[in-house]
């Protein structure tokens, strides 16, 4: 988890699981936790705060928030602080710090996101906030339970889990429709398939090409190509929304981008 000391602004950034945005914390004094202090979430397009308060040891949480600009006050003995202004991006967790002073004011804060470093400069969170796909993020994969990529991407609205001779994969659904059109958002050419045609997405790992799309049976199955304890974050693109950077081997299937996790 990396950490973030104000005045540091935060980047902004269908699945079976929903990782909720989320925040958790403390407020603290000088001396000790502060218990029974109020604590607002200040969303800056919402008319009222968010409003919780600390346990006994000075704990608070908002389990699911918009993702969105914001700010946190603490009330007390009708004195007020307030932080900065930060922003929680698509399924980020963010864990925080507060430490009001003797008088009302500017609210120290310390704030830590769950996010990855290298996914956010792989692009994995940008692509996530903007692009018509899937995508999981490591709590999703971990809170799943499941013990395979197939099953975690069963649930995905528009995947089809198929059995092979070496295991299950995945298509997706659009690939079996005759016909195709991709939209402008896509650099796939067109392609018709039946029922009796199934076409096997192409599979990145780290951005790099480990399996070609193909027609029929592929050479390798998902399951095969890595670990479901191995990988950080997926992202999945039917046929018409593979974006540019994932479109060099003509992905007429779709694309699973797998991206490994790291230490």
């Amino acid at each position: 988890m990396r950490g973030l000391a104000l005045p540091a602004l935060l980047l902004p950034v269908a699945t079976g699981v929903c990782v909720a945005q989320s925040i958790t914390g403390t407020v603290r004094d000088a001396l000790a936790p502060v218990r029974n202090a109020a604590v607002l979430f200040n969303e800056t397009r919402a008319k009222k705060p968010l409003r919780t308060l600390t346990d006994s040891a000075g704990a608070f949480a908002f389990p699911r928030l918009p993702p969105a600009t914001f700010t946190l006050t603490v009330e007390q003995s009708g004195r007020q602080w307030t932080t900065l202004s930060y922003q929680i991006g698509l399924k980020e967790r963010l864990v925080v710090e507060l430490q009001i002073g003797a008088d009302g004011g500017p609210l120290a804060a310390r704030l830590e996101t769950d996010r990855s470093k290298y996914l956010e400069e792989a692009g994995f969170y940008q692509r996530m906030q903007t692009l018509h796909g899937s995508f999981f993020t490591r709590a999703e994969i971990q809170e799943s339970g499941r013990s395979s990529l197939t099953q975690l991407l069963s649930n995905v609205r528009g995947v089809r889990i198929v059995n092979l001779a070496g295991g299950k994969d995945v298509v997706f659904r659009s690939a079996v429709s005759a016909g195709l059109t991709p939209n402008d958002r896509s650099t796939a050419p067109r392609v018709a398939l039946d029922e009796t045609t199934l076409c096997h997405p192409s599979v990145y790992v780290n951005g790099t090409i480990t399996r070609r799309a193909s027609v029929g049976d592929p050479t390798t199955t998902l399951d095969d190509v890595e670990s479901i304890d191995n990988v950080e974050a997926i992202e999945l693109y039917q046929i018409t929304d593979v974006p540019p950077q994932f479109t060099r081997y003509n992905e007429t299937c779709g694309a699973i981008v797998l991206w490994r996790r790291r230490g």
